[in-house]
């Protein structure tokens, strides 16, 4: 308490002393035991003897010379954010000598930040002061009571005022009184109001971060339902920031943060993934590698960074790559994961996570002394400090909950997430106080009843929402349906939630285009359901009856989490979700649900592809695109050729995108007359198409439909590569010197098409630049040109070089085996052993076989296994 109070009065008086600024002898520093280097870091800021005089008190009160040397940089930035931190610093610790300071700085014609300094005043004594006389005469007649006690009367006086005026203006007076008190003074006189049907709309979500701590959980895990998708945005950014303030509550809580990946609205999606990312949330990892799998989806960015932030390292992704290289990556990652034992994956700390934070400076004692004493500052610090120190299932939380203040009781409820089930009985005893000022302990009870190891800490959740919570507000039950996505594993809570969603279904009201049914009291307690069930692992499949809701935001819940847990479900409710779906959103939703469908439901696919909605349709086209091996069935196909004269764009776009991925040549003629469409898309999605399929009379005309355009698109390379046109060689030429990395990667693909030798000769010269980025990409082109490439390359098979001859062999194992064969077995009396291991590797690969071949063996012995790899390859 000394060393706060010296802090604040330090802080102050530097503030005071910035305008004047003089040199200063600075030897009372070094009798004062101010380290050398110090001393001389603070005459380059040309310390003044005022401050001097503060440092020397600071030092003796035993603050070190560091935050000696931070407290002076900091007040000495008064036209600064620095400055204004320095305000907001002695707010937090503010007693009667600070607020005296205050007044002086918010008086102070000549100070650049005496309108911050009043809304300093403001926070510490919870009185405006814009007008500085009428508040100096309140000063002079409540200072000598003035104190936490004055504060709490002030808030309380506040809250009730709240719940009763009717006025705006005196309702904004009220409520920023509220917004300026700590927490700790706060929420247990506001709980009530704030979980009222009435009282919540009085203070928006946004607010709810004017109150740091863990005491405002409640009220956050309420909002998380929030109808509005940028109220469920700020409640979880701002429930996201205190958990990586308390690591120990973050483990428990990661699953409500972690279930927003699959929320309707982009926004809360990447907020989720950015949350994810930061809190080191290795489960969220599978999840996240879906939500970037089949392209560019909103929350690409935000869920890229997330699995760098996780996995620190990416095999290759990267945002601004091409889609089919990004999904090779994504495969890598998750074959990574997938590798790792149950084990490693359960140990596993992102080197991102939050550190569990142990501070040693402050003993055990004071700090217990500190969080149940009358400061609600010093009470707020022990209480962070504690959470960090002290494991749930220490003795001190269980003894604070039998305390007399709901705010100590609270604090117990807090230490108590998580904890073992012995203190179920205790904590079920506080959600049964009903008398007034316990609203926040009982609110806080209910997500550590939900989240206790083992027990019936969940049971005692639903025995209180089938008996008193049964007509508690809209508020109160959301909270004890949120806390039950807690209760990972318990059966009985996941027979409340099966029946509660059935219910809920059962009454949802008719659509009506002049109402809005998703802010009804009903529809909201189902929100909160489904998202209590996407928290859970075993809640997913019993999520999949919320696919037949009325409700667009609650079907799209149920598919997305589905999706990302890789739940089936049968294909009609699936091919309903995306029917209904907006025409907007359908495409992104199709792409995650694409992994769901399997080869089964092609007939189910294709009439859906012939007779569905607009939206369906085109769902139904987003999905066959994303996964065209669906559409080798005939039925689909047959849809998908029928599609290409779909009377929306979109549709006959991805249709001709499916049958380019098929290389469906019975496609090219309906494909050929789609370059002569009116919309753009279709004709740009049918030039990609032919290419794809390698028809080349047909490329001929794709390629001058290509032509037509100022800008040449990379995907449309490969029809001017088979059109063969010296023309288009010449372009194809000029964009494999381009700058651009997906243009020369366009160029190289197309000319590996061509049939022209000049086309050859350009690839041959790159890839024998051994140090070329395009050396991969060009190896692939030239495999395309099969025996005339090879032709070519077979002299550098004798190259004296080692580093030629290895590229050569690398490259045959992407030739097929009737031409690599013969190389590969001649590679195998190469001189080098390297080489020789190389080829013998291609040839278990592409067989998968072995020869026993052993590449450090005598030359006989290596002859023979030579003769088996024949005998193996049928030479």
């Amino acid at each position: 308490m000394r060393n706060r109070a010296l802090l604040a009065m330090l802080v102050g008086a530097l503030l005071a002393a910035a305008a004047c600024k003089r040199s200063a002898d600075t030897k009372p520093l070094d009798e004062a035991g101010v380290g050398y280097s110090t001393i001389q870091n603070l005459e380059k800021l040309e310390v003044t003897e005022d401050e001097v005089t503060q440092i020397v008190k600071a030092r003796s009160a035993g603050i070190s010379d560091y935050g000696c040397l931070e407290l002076l940089k900091l007040a000495r930035s008064p036209d600064a954010e620095t400055g204004k931190t320095a305000l907001f610093v002695l707010d937090r610790l503010a007693d009667r000598g600070v607020i005296d300071r205050l007044i002086e700085l918010a008086d102070d014609p000549v100070y650049p930040l005496a309108r911050e300094a009043s809304l300093a005043l403001h926070r510490a004594a919870l009185r405006p002061a814009v007008d500085l006389d009428v508040f100096r005469t309140w000063w002079k007649r409540e200072r000598e009571t003035f104190g936490e006690d004055a504060r709490t009367q002030r808030v309380r006086e506040a809250a009730v005022g709240l719940a009763l005026v009717a006025g705006e203006d005196l309702a904004a007076a009220q409520t920023n009184v509220l917004l300026s008190a700590l927490a700790q003074i706060v929420l247990p006189e506001l709980a009530r109001l704030l979980l009222d049907e009435r009282g919540a709309p009085l203070f928006e979500t946004r607010q709810l971060a004017a109150w740091r701590g863990p005491l405002v959980l409640p009220f956050l895990l309420e909002r998380l339902s929030a109808d509005d998708a940028q109220d469920r945005a700020l409640a979880l950014q701002q429930l996201s920031m205190l958990l990586q303030q308390h690591p120990r509550l973050a483990a428990v809580l990661r699953p409500a943060v972690r279930a927003h990946l699959a929320d309707p609205e982009p926004l809360v999606r990447r907020m989720a993934c950015s949350a994810c990312g930061l809190l080191g949330d290795a489960p969220a990892l599978p999840l996240l590698l879906k939500s970037l799998g089949g392209g560019i989806s909103h929350e690409a960015g935000e869920a890229s960074q997330a699995v760098f932030d996780l996995a620190s390292r990416t095999l290759g992704y990267a945002y601004h790559e091409l889609a089919e290289d990004n999904e090779v990556a994504v495969q890598r990652l998750a074959a990574w994961w997938e590798r790792l034992s149950d084990a490693r994956k359960a140990a596993w700390r992102p080197p991102g996570a939050p550190e569990t934070r142990r501070t040693v400076f402050v003993a055990d004692e004071k700090l217990e002394a500190l969080l149940t004493g009358e400061d609600a500052r010093s009470a707020g610090a022990a209480e962070a400090l504690l959470l960090e120190r002290r494991p749930a299932s220490d003795a001190l939380w269980t003894r604070l909950l039998g305390a007399a203040r709901p705010r100590d009781r609270a604090h117990g409820v807090v230490g108590l997430l998580g904890a073992p089930s012995a203190a179920c009985d205790e904590l079920a005893g506080v959600l049964k106080r009903e008398e007034p000022g316990s609203e926040l302990p009982r609110a806080l009870a209910l997500p550590a009843l939900a989240s206790l190891r083992g027990g019936r800490g969940p049971d005692r959740v639903v025995e209180w929402l089938e008996g008193p919570g049964a007509g508690a507000s809209p508020a109160w039950r959301v909270l004890a349906i949120v806390s039950l996505g807690l209760a990972e594993g318990e059966p009985r809570s996941l027979a409340w939630l099966r029946e509660a969603l059935a219910s809920g279904l059962a009454a949802e009201p008719v659509p009506d285009l002049l109402e809005r049914p998703e802010v009804e009291p009903g529809n909201r307690l189902l929100r909160a359901v489904c998202l209590a069930l996407a928290m859970r692992s075993d809640g997913v499949s019993v999520l999949a009856g919320g696919l037949t809701s009325r409700s667009a935001a609650h079907r799209e819940w149920a598919a997305r989490s589905l999706a990302l847990r890789g739940h089936t479900a049968p294909v009609g409710d699936l091919l309903a979700v995306l029917d209904r779906a907006d025409r907007y959103g359908v495409g992104d939703l199709a792409r995650v649900l694409a992994p769901l469908i399997r080869a089964a439901d092609a007939e189910a696919l294709a009439a859906a592809l012939a007779n569905g909605s607009d939206s369906g349709r085109l769902g139904v086209a987003v999905i066959l695109a994303r996964r065209p091996e669906l559409g080798i069935a005939p039925v689909v196909r047959g849809a998908l050729i029928q599609a290409l004269e779909d009377t929306s764009s979109y549709v006959r776009a991805r249709a001709a995108e499916c049958l380019g991925r098929l290389q469906a040549r019975s496609a090219v003629p309906s494909l050929e007359a789609l370059l002569n469409d009116f919309s753009a898309e279709p004709r740009n999605a049918a030039i990609e198409a032919i290419g794809r399929t390698g028809d080349r009379q047909a490329a001929r005309a794709a390629a001058a439909e290509a032509r037509r355009y100022t800008r040449l698109d990379p995907r449309w390379m490969p029809v001017l590569g088979l059109s063969d046109s010296p023309d288009d060689l010449r372009t194809l030429l000029a964009a494999a010197q381009s700058e651009s990395w997906i243009e020369r990667r366009g160029a190289i693909k197309g000319l590996g098409l061509s049939r022209r030798p000049e086309a050859l000769q350009h690839l041959l010269a790159v890839f024998r630049e051994l140090r070329s980025p395009y050396h991969t990409h060009v190896g692939e082109a030239l495999a395309a040109g099969g025996v005339s490439a090879w032709e070519r390359l077979a002299p550098d098979l004798k190259a004296a070089q080692v580093a030629t001859r290895a590229a050569v062999i690398f490259w045959l194992e992407r030739c097929p085996l009737s031409l690599a064969g013969p190389p590969l077995l001649e590679a195998l009396r190469d001189s080098d052993p390297g080489l020789r291991q190389l080829a013998d590797w291609i040839l278990q690969r592409k067989t998968g076989k072995d020869a026993g071949f052993d590449t450090q063996a005598p030359p006989d012995q290596r002859d023979e296994r030579i003769r088996r790899w024949r005998t193996l390859l049928g030479l």
